[in-house]
C-alpha cells in the first residue's frame, strides 16, 4: 500500500487517492465541497438518529488527510464522547503510529495490525511462524505504553480475512 509509506512516490499516492483504490469500491471525491457536506451531514444524522458511539473508518489511508482532519475535528467537537478509529492496514507499529500524528489527519485511534499479524502467526500450524508470532506479540506488548495502548484498537479478525477460529487448526497457548 504505497499511501501508507511516508516517502511513497507522490504520483502513485495521487493515483490511489483520486481513483478507485479497488475496482469494487468507488471513491467519493473528498475534495468536492458538495461531497464533503453530504458525508458530514450523513454521518452526523446517523450518530444523532441511532446513537452511534464509535466509527470505524475503512481503508483510512486512502482518504485525503485534509478531509479526514476536518471530518475528525468536526465530529469530535460535535460529539465529544464519539470514538473514531481508522483501519490502517500496515505491518509495523511505526507506520500505524504515523497515522496518529496530528499533522496527518487528527486521527486518535487506529487498528493494531501489527498485533493482529502477531496473533495470526501464533495460531499457525507452522512452528517457525508460531515462534515469529510469539516474538512479535512480546515486542508489541513491550511497546504498548499506556498512551499507545489507548490509541490502537486490538482485534483478531475482520471482514477482510478468514475468521481466526477457521485459521487455527490447533490451540496454542503462549506463555512468558
Amino acid at each position: 500500500f504505497p499511501v501508507t509509506i511516508p516517502v511513497a512516490d507522490p504520483r502513485v499516492r495521487d493515483t490511489l487517492l483520486r481513483g478507485w483504490f479497488d475496482r469494487m469500491m468507488p471513491d467519493i471525491d473528498q475534495r468536492n465541497p458538495h461531497a464533503v457536506r453530504y458525508l458530514m451531514q450523513h454521518v452526523q444524522w446517523w450518530i444523532m438518529e441511532v446513537g452511534i458511539d464509535a466509527l470505524r473508518i475503512d481503508t483510512y489511508p486512502y482518504s485525503y488527510p485534509d478531509f479526514m482532519r476536518e471530518f475528525n475535528r468536526t465530529l469530535t467537537e460535535n460529539f465529544p464522547s464519539l470514538t473514531i478509529f481508522g483501519e490502517v492496514w500496515t505491518e509495523t507499529l511505526a507506520d500505524q503510529q504515523s497515522f496518529l500524528d496530528s499533522a496527518h489527519s487528527d486521527l486518535r485511534h487506529c487498528t493494531d495490525f501489527a498485533l493482529f499479524h502477531a496473533i495470526s502467526d501464533i495460531v499457525s500450524d507452522d512452528p517457525t511462524q508460531r515462534k515469529r508470532g510469539a516474538d512479535a506479540l512480546i515486542a508489541s506488548l513491550r511497546a504498548d505504553t499506556s498512551q499507545r495502548a489507548r490509541m490502537h484498537v486490538a482485534f483478531v479478525d475482520n471482514h477482510d480475512v478468514m475468521r481466526i477460529a477457521s485459521r487455527a487448526k490447533t490451540l496454542v497457548i503462549v506463555t512468558g
